[in-house]
């Protein structure tokens, strides 16, 4: 069965699946357009919206966000997963009690062992791990331990009021770890046990990813019968496969061509914001970042409203630094990231520049090609249906090279996304346009750029 109606994922995601169809015991094969399938599946190796939309469906994390527990899809709250509950024990110590009956894709049960092995094996752990970008994600952590046959205790170096909230999201995926010990680091990348609730069936390096239901997860049988994720770097291809009814979702949409898919029968977007930046990093050690004045100055002279509104079509939120009211009690109110050319002129005049010229280096087709950074935009998609979190900002460095040493931030939300998805797990994606060559004549002076790799609007 295939889907009769198609969705365009530019401003958002759903999944518009038939409920007779599911009523008469049928599972549609649901038919993605991506602009890239990611090489692996190691799922904190494949730390971006490439990889994530895939390995959210195959694995699954000790505690759920609970993201449809808003109206809005921006829901925050924790739920059970495959912790059935959790306890604080003193401010460094978490007690976790592990679903029972969990089976993983190769029908080992679901043990302490498992949550030990994700988290404290090489793969992410200890002085040399396989993949420290991950290793980053949990840098408090001190130790995991089982304490029962059930249960498991995390303990941290410091107090982290954080791991709760670690724990469901990015690296917190549980792997087998009978598997991976028996492939090894490179084997199970290319061919991973999880407990989700899709297997893989087929990876067709830079072409395709087909992933078949596991009937045996333990929420129940998926939605679908099967997923293919379909690399298709051109938009064009993408938009003529949706509008063709070859394809029943895409991904990489940017804001100018929502308008005009809008009117075409049949295609649906949806939307949601999410707490999701895109950051700008500087390097204090270059040549010219090094002068804290010059930093501060060419943050105060990025007019983010002006970027919103031309970039992502009014469809996005400058938020209040790395302060989002999904924070909860940590919520800072009244915060605010400044536009005040007058301010800049008056730092750059102080610090004596003179006009030189400061490179940004970036890598083309940024963010949708595992790449992350970006001062603008040109569309982005999230997870929907109540998981996964966001593909995380990125980095520019001026002066790049130099290590990153007292950054400070450019910040800006993504465009509003969609909130609604039958098939659980599939994960973000972005388009992000390419960086070229800023020159601070008095403020900032920007030239536009085309978008990477997506065929958005870009900028300076």
């Amino acid at each position: 069965m295939q889907i009769a109606r198609r969705t365009l994922l530019g401003a958002g995601l759903a999944l518009p699946f038939s409920r007779a169809a599911f009523a008469q015991g049928a599972r549609p094969v649901l038919r993605i357009g991506v602009a890239e399938v990611p090489p692996t599946l190691e799922p904190a190796r494949e730390l971006s919206n490439v990889g994530t939309r895939v390995t959210y469906s195959i694995f699954d994390t000790l505690i759920r966000r609970d993201f449809l527990g808003s109206p809005d899809g921006g829901g925050s709250g924790l739920k059970p997963h495959l912790a059935t509950s959790w306890r604080r024990e003193g401010p460094q110590a978490l007690v976790l009690e592990l679903r029972q009956g969990v089976r993983f894709h190769n029908g080992d049960l679901l043990t302490p062992a498992d949550v030990v092995y994700t988290f404290t094996s090489n793969r992410m752990f200890g002085e040399k791990p396989l993949m420290p970008e991950a290793r980053s994600y949990f840098a408090t952590l001190a130790g995991v331990e089982a304490v029962g046959p059930h249960t498991v205790r995390f303990t941290t170096k410091v107090p982290d009021v954080l791991l709760e909230q670690r724990l469901a999201s990015w690296c917190a995926w549980i792997v087998n770890k009978r598997a991976y010990e028996e492939r090894g680091y490179d084997g199970f990348s290319l061919d991973p046990i999880g407990t989700g609730p899709y297997r893989l069936k087929a990876l067709s390096r830079d072409q395709r990813i087909t992933l078949e239901a596991f009937d045996e997860h333990w929420m129940g049988r998926p939605t679908a019968q099967t997923i293919e994720f379909r690399a298709m770097p051109e938009l064009a291809s993408r938009v003529a496969g949706l509008q063709a009814g070859d394809l029943d979702l895409i991904t990489n949409v940017p804001p100018d061509q929502v308008q005009p898919l809008s009117r075409t029968e049949g295609i649906d977007i949806r939307s949601v914001v999410l707490a999701n930046s895109h950051v700008l990093t500087f390097d204090a050690r270059g040549p010219q970042m090094g002068d804290k004045r010059l930093r501060q100055a060419l943050g105060l002279s990025i007019d983010r409203k002006l970027l919103v509104d031309t970039l992502w079509d009014g469809k996005a939120v400058v938020p209040a630094g790395h302060n989002y009211p999904e924070y909860g009690p940590m919520f800072l109110e009244g915060r605010s990231l400044r536009f005040d050319p007058a301010e800049a002129r008056r730092l750059l005049k102080e610090a004596g520049y003179a006009g030189q010229e400061i490179t940004y280096r970036t890598m083309p087709k940024l963010l949708h090609q595992r790449a992350q950074g970006g001062a603008g935009a040109g569309g982005d998609v999230a997870r929907g249906g109540g998981e996964g979190e966001a593909a995380g900002g990125g980095e520019l460095h001026p002066d790049a090279g130099r290590g990153p040493a007292d950054r400070q931030q450019l910040e800006l939300h993504p465009p509003a996304r969609s909130a609604r998805r039958a098939v659980d797990l599939l994960g973000p994606g972005v388009v992000v346009p390419e960086i070229g060559r800023l020159r601070l004549d008095g403020c900032l002076q920007c030239r536009r750029q085309g978008a990477g790799g997506g065929g958005g609007p870009g900028t300076a």
